[in-house]
């Protein structure tokens, strides 16, 4: 069963990675870094780019599922 990060931006769960306030196994941190992979690479496959790539254009859930959240900041 994976932790729970309570929901949050992914800006919030990293602080609270380097707060320690939560803890995640290699395999969990594997699989938040495929996400984003998976993530970008979906974007760029409808012919977008983004200016930048930052915590907080994430959210995890209480499940710890990653989700792109700001699709604002997609360029053409």
């Amino acid at each position: 069963k994976e932790p729970s990060t309570g929901g949050c931006n992914a800006k919030d769960f990293f602080q609270r990675l380097k707060n320690k306030e939560i803890k995640i196994d290699e395999r969990m941190a594997a699989a938040i870094v495929r996400k984003i992979v998976t993530i970008i690479q979906y974007i760029h496959s409808q012919g977008y780019g983004m200016a930048g790539l930052e915590p907080s254009l994430f959210y995890i859930t209480k499940e710890g599922t990653l989700k792109f959240v700001d699709y604002y900041y997609l360029q053409p």
